[in-house]
């Protein structure tokens, strides 16, 4: 987070609750689907934040992409 100045979505989903985590999981049996999904959801809540004042949203590099990260 000190690196790049927030945290991204995924890293977000690692931190959330267990019961939270396998709720946006849903019931999908692919578990890469079912992370992508997690991790959308994740990412509208926090549209949503950033939307209401409530955190802020910038890009970082990140080796050798480019990615969107949260901070409060």
């Amino acid at each position: 987070m000190l690196l790049v100045g927030g945290i991204a979505p995924s890293q977000v989903l690692e931190r959330l609750p267990e019961p939270i985590r396998q709720g946006l999981y849903g019931d999908e049996p692919n578990p890469i689907l079912a992370r992508r999904a997690a991790i959308e959801a994740v990412t509208r809540a926090l549209a949503e934040l950033v939307r209401e004042g409530r955190a802020k949203r910038r890009r970082a590099q990140l080796k050798n992409a480019l990615v969107d990260v949260y901070r409060g």
